[in-house]
């Protein structure tokens, strides 16, 4: 039977959560680009359509894209595809945040019955189904005739979300892991950070008991937003296609004993899930947190682009970190994370109008960033990641650079000389020298991390809190989450 795979799963998601809760919540949007547009679109912001729909026929009909709860790059997207083919229409649902095994097989139950042409992938991409009988296999679409030049993109981006060689989803903006590092910390114990282009999670602790041991006169804590759930997430801890399972092995008894041992000031544990008090983080809105950091960090999160300015001030001499650094797998995969992604569901009765939706969010090159203020817009747009395509992000990521670093001379973190045709060279200058540099990081990802966070808080955090209130030992904890896993896997 067709979806006899996919009922077992949910039948499997049943024993271990119980009867699926009604996924209640779920807003249609009829009407929804008019009415999102209306909301989250200021006046006067222009909307120039891409070339390569001046050329083609005229496309009808209508689409259903399943969206995530936050996003409004798709729903900007679907109004200006609609702008280019008025006889189309895109209807958006957003579905409820998946946090645990029971909303996801109410998500999963609710795709087989009644299938969306679009699915939006940047939240969670269900990796238990069968991908090929679910989603459309869309390499033969990108490289067939009118398909799309692999030049135009960060293709190993493209590589990396492949499943097996299939590729059943595209990214069009992705989120990124890197850290920046402490360069007095780092010469302390021999290392200069100009020689470190990547760090395992061995290292990652290795060097901060290093520095800890060197400087027993001060508390060397890790970084600001790390905490012992993100273990799960540095390392592939499983794999359902291979079926295989690493949690209960020396390393990972190791690291879970040394993060224990960790302050976590901006952590609560609760029975229902930890409560993260992120607070400003390492969002740096301040470029002085860089200068002056209230605690000594080893290390300080250079997440996508919520600090742009970041390669405008690593020659600062107040400048306490280093440039970013990929935080890789025990693997070595360099790691990114999709925020934006769509994939075709097989059982689309709109496959060819679903086909060019993708197309055209692929080759929109226009800048999504409105210009009128980096911090009060950029949210709801998709702004702070990076286009997967290539000339978007030299459009997008290059205004927002230029805005970001006008903003450092205004607060005097870069100095001007007064000479204003000298001082717009060299804006224009470090402008691109950041840039290229983030362009060299897209062009060394190869690998898509994808976060399940269901199977992160059903099936790992219960032991973890068990373990890190002291109610259960290294051993029973690892093997606990081992065996669950390793059902998940293979059922």
């Amino acid at each position: 039977m067709k979806y006899y795979r996919y009922i077992s799963f949910v039948l499997f998601l049943l024993l271990l959560s119980g009867c699926i809760a009604e996924n209640e919540g779920d807003v249609i949007y009829d009407e929804a680009m008019r009415q999102i547009m209306n909301q989250y679109e200021g006046e006067g912001i222009e909307h120039p359509l891409p070339s390569i729909y001046s050329d083609k026929k005229s496309l009808s009909g209508t689409l259903t894209l399943w969206n995530s709860p936050w996003d409004h790059h798709l729903a900007i997207l679907a109004r200006r595809f609609m702008e280019a083919n008025p006889d189309t229409r895109v209807i958006i649902e957003r579905f409820d945040a998946i946090t645990d095994i029971v909303q996801l097989a109410a998500l999963t139950s609710r795709m087989l019955i009644e299938p969306p042409d679009l699915f939006h992938t940047g939240v969670i991409f269900p990796e238990k189904m069968v991908m090929e009988a679910l989603f459309l296999e869309l390499n033969d679409f990108l490289d067939g005739v009118n398909g799309i030049c692999r030049d135009d993109y960060f293709n190993g981006i493209l590589r990396g979300a492949e499943v097996n060689g299939n590729l059943y989803h595209v990214p069009l903006m992705i989120g990124t892991d890197m850290i920046l590092l402490n360069k007095q910390l780092f010469s302390s114990i021999g290392l200069q950070t100009s020689d470190i282009k990547e760090l395992t999670l061995d290292q990652y602790f290795e060097y901060r008991q290093m520095a800890s041991e060197r400087h027993p006169d001060i508390t060397v804590n890790l970084d600001p937003l790390f905490y012992i759930m993100d273990m799960f997430g540095i390392e592939d801890v499983y794999d359902v296609t291979t079926k295989q399972v690493w949690v209960n092995t020396p390393e990972m008894r190791r690291h879970l004993l040394t993060v224990k041992q960790l302050p976590f000031e901006d952590v609560t544990f609760t029975p229902d899930g930890p409560l993260v008090n992120y607070g400003m983080g390492s969002t740096a809105v301040d470029t002085r947190r860089y200068f002056y950091p209230e605690a000594t960090y080893m290390y300080e999160r250079s997440t996508d682009l919520i600090s742009p300015y970041l390669f405008f001030i690593l020659d600062h001499p107040n400048m306490q970190y280093s440039h970013p650094v990929h935080r890789v797998s025990r693997t070595g995969n360099v790691r990114y994370r999709v925020s934006t992604g769509l994939a075709v569901m097989r059982d689309s009765a709109n496959k060819e109008l679903a086909l060019e939706f993708l197309r055209f969010c692929m080759e929109h090159s226009t800048s999504l960033w409105d210009g009128q203020g980096y911090w009060n817009t950029n949210l709801y747009s998709g702004t702070l990641q990076f286009p997967v395509n290539r000339e978007l992000f030299n459009n997008q990521v290059g205004a927002i650079l230029y805005a970001s670093y006008d903003v450092q001379t205004e607060q005097r973190f870069i100095a001007m000389t007064g000479d204003e045709v000298y001082d717009a060279a060299v804006r224009d200058e470090q402008v691109e020298y950041a840039l290229s540099a983030y362009r060299g990081l897209m062009e060394s990802f190869n690998y898509e991390y994808k976060y399940n966070a269901a199977v992160m808080n059903s099936l790992i955090y219960p032991d973890i809190y068990l373990f890190i209130t002291d109610r259960q030992n290294v051993d029973t904890t690892l093997a606990n989450i081992q065996n669950r896993l390793e059902l998940y896997v293979a059922e």
